[in-house]
C-alpha cells in the first residue's frame, strides 16, 4: 500500500519532467479576434495533467509571483504539491472528482494513482492587470513539474455564450495542444503552412501566428525574414504585451527578441517555410484560423526542426480531411504512402524543394503511414477542409515513427464542448483514433482500473474510432495498449 508520508519526506523525490503551459491569454484573445471579432473575455482556460504511474508528486507553479528557485523547498503560498502525501500543501482530487484541492483535512487522501486526470478548468479575466496578480489562475506561463511521467493537454476557448443577453462564440471558437516536457524541446522551428498557399481552400490559414515560448531566462529568438508583427510581454508590467512592427523581407537577416523564463513571443503573419532559431530550447505552437470566418481555427504544436524525420504515421481517416507536407531540402523529395493492406506503397508523390504541397486522404477506413527514402519532412493535418470549413475543423502534426508506443494515456478528451454531450445514440463528436504499425490486438481501459475495458482486433495501418461512454463520453484519462500478433508489445499511433 502507497505511504504517503514516506514519499513527502523522501528527498529522493524530485522532478523528472518539466511543462510550461503555452499560448498566453492576452495575446491568444487578439488571435481570436480576428476569426471572430466577438471573441470575447473572460477566456476559458483548460489543462488536463493525466498520470502515467502511482505515486506521482506534482508541483504547480504560478509565474504571476514568480517561479520558485528550488522547487523541492517552495517557499511561496501560491505553489501547489499534489501528491506529496501532505494536505495543507494542495490535495489530489476527492473521489469521483477531478478537480484539484488546495488543501484537504486528511493527508493520506493527497494520493495519486496511474490514470488519475486533473481538470484544471478556470476562466482568465483578460488582458490582465497589475492590479489583479494576487490573484492565482491556471493558464499561460504556469509551470508544471512531475516526478513520473505525465500526459499534459492545454485548451481555451473564448467566454461564455452568453453574456448579460448577448451572444458570443463561447466554446466554438477555441482549440487545445498537446504540451512537451522541456527535454524534448528545441532551437529550430519551420513553419508547415502559412500565409499564401495556393491550396487554402477554405482560407483556413490567412491567420498564422507562431508562439513561441522559453524555458530558460535570456533565451534570445531569432525570427528571419518578414514582415511581422511580434508581440512579447512588457519589461515594465508582465501582464500587458507590446507590438514590434518588422519590415525586413530578407529571409537571410534575422531580428533578435529576449524571453525570460515562461515568457512568450507571437510572431504574426507566419509564411510556409518560415524560420525561428533561439539560443537556449523553447517550445512553439503555431495558432491557425480563417480570419472572419466566425469559428475556424486549428492549433499544431511544432516538432523543432532538428528533430524532422523522412516516417510520420497518421490515424486520422475522414474524406474531408488533407494534410499539408513541407520539404525544407533544397531537392525534390518523393514520399510513399502506405494505406491498410499495403504490403508496399500503394502511391508515391513528390515535394519541391522548400515547398508546401498536400495530399487528399482518400479513404475512410485506412490511418495512414508516409515515409521518403530522400530525406527528412514535416506535415500538419487539415480536417472540415470542405465548404466553410468552421463547423468541425481541427488538426494534428503527423506523428514520427519513433514516436510510435505500446501505451497511451489519453490527455483532456472531453466528448462534446463542456464536456456535456446530448443524449443521442450516436458518436459525439469527438473522438479518439488509433491505428497501429502492424495487425494488433488493442485494449482500450476507459478508467485505467480495469473495471471497464474494450478490446479490439485492428489489422496493419486500420483506422480504429473510440469514444467514452454515456452520458459524457469523456476519454480523459483512459489507457490504450497494444500488443502484436505474437503477444509481444505492438506499435501505435493515437
Amino acid at each position: 500500500m502507497l505511504s504517503t508520508k514516506v514519499m513527502a519526506q523522501d528527498p529522493k523525490v524530485t522532478p523528472v519532467e518539466t511543462y510550461f503551459l503555452p499560448v498566453g491569454e492576452t495575446a491568444l484573445l487578439e488571435s481570436m479576434k480576428k476569426v471572430n471579432s466577438r471573441a470575447t473575455s473572460p477566456l476559458n482556460s483548460m489543462q488536463s495533467i493525466t498520470m502515467a504511474a502511482d505515486g506521482t508528486v506534482l508541483w504547480f507553479d504560478h509565474w504571476e509571483d514568480g517561479f520558485e528557485t528550488d522547487i523541492i523547498n517552495p517557499k511561496q503560498s501560491s505553489t501547489l504539491v499534489i501528491g506529496d502525501g501532505d494536505g495543507s500543501n494542495g490535495c489530489a482530487p476527492a473521489n469521483g472528482d477531478n478537480k484539484i484541492r488546495l488543501t484537504c483535512s486528511k493527508d493520506s487522501d493527497d494520493v495519486l494513482t496511474a490514470g488519475m486526470a486533473l481538470i484544471l478548468e478556470n476562466y482568465i479575466p483578460t488582458p490582465r492587470t497589475k492590479d489583479d496578480l494576487d490573484d492565482f489562475y491556471y493558464d499561460g506561463g504556469d509551470r508544471v513539474q512531475a516526478s513520473f511521467p505525465i500526459a499534459v493537454t492545454r485548451g481555451v476557448h473564448s467566454g461564455p455564450e452568453s453574456l448579460n443577453g448577448d451572444a458570443f462564440p463561447g466554446a466554438l471558437l477555441g482549440g487545445a495542444v498537446e504540451v512537451s516536457n522541456t527535454k524534448s524541446w528545441g532551437t529550430t522551428f519551420r513553419a508547415p503552412v502559412g500565409l499564401e498557399m495556393d491550396d487554402d481552400y477554405t482560407r483556413g490559414y490567412t491567420l498564422t501566428d507562431m508562439y513561441i515560448q522559453a524555458s530558460e531566462d535570456n533565451t534570445e529568438v531569432s525570427v528571419f525574414g518578414g514582415p511581422f508583427e511580434v508581440t512579447k510581454p512588457d519589461e515594465d508590467d508582465k501582464t500587458k504585451i507590446k507590438t514590434t512592427i518588422v519590415s525586413n523581407t530578407n529571409e537571410a537577416v534575422e531580428t533578435v527578441f529576449q524571453l525570460n523564463m515562461g515568457e512568450t513571443l507571437r510572431i504574426e503573419k507566419i509564411k510556409v517555410g518560415d524560420k525561428v532559431e533561439t539560443s537556449k530550447p523553447v517550445q512553439a505552437d503555431l495558432i491557425t484560423g480563417g480570419i472572419g470566418s466566425n469559428y475556424e481555427m486549428r492549433w499544431y504544436s511544432l516538432l523543432p526542426h532538428e528533430q524532422w524525420t523522412n516516417d510520420y504515421y497518421t490515424p486520422l481517416s475522414e474524406s474531408s480531411s488533407r494534410i499539408h507536407f513541407y520539404n525544407s531540402n533544397n531537392f525534390d523529395i518523393d514520399i510513399n504512402v502506405w494505406m491498410k493492406g499495403d504490403s508496399s506503397p500503394s502511391q508515391t508523390f513528390k515535394v519541391d524543394a522548400n515547398s508546401e504541397d498536400l495530399y487528399l486522404l482518400p479513404s475512410e477506413e485506412s490511418g495512414y503511414r508516409f515515409e521518403s527514402s530522400d530525406g527528412s519532412f514535416y506535415g500538419v493535418t487539415q480536417t472540415d477542409d470542405v465548404g466553410s470549413g468552421q463547423r468541425n475543423d481541427w488538426g494534428h502534426p503527423l506523428i514520427p515513427a519513433s514516436y510510435l508506443t505500446s501505451k497511451v494515456i489519453v490527455g483532456l478528451a472531453y466528448g462534446c464542448k463542456n464536456n456535456a454531450c446530448p443524449d443521442n445514440t450516436g458518436p459525439p463528436p469527438n473522438q479518439v483514433w488509433i491505428t497501429a504499425a502492424d495487425d494488433a490486438i488493442v485494449t482500450v481501459d476507459y478508467n485505467t482500473d480495469g473495471t471497464d475495458v474494450d478490446t479490439f482486433t485492428v489489422e496493419k495501418l486500420e483506422s480504429l474510432l473510440v469514444y467514452g461512454r454515456k452520458p459524457l463520453r469523456d476519454m480523459t484519462g483512459a489507457t490504450i495498449s497494444a500488443l502484436d500478433s505474437g503477444g509481444d508489445e505492438g506499435d501505435i499511433a493515437v
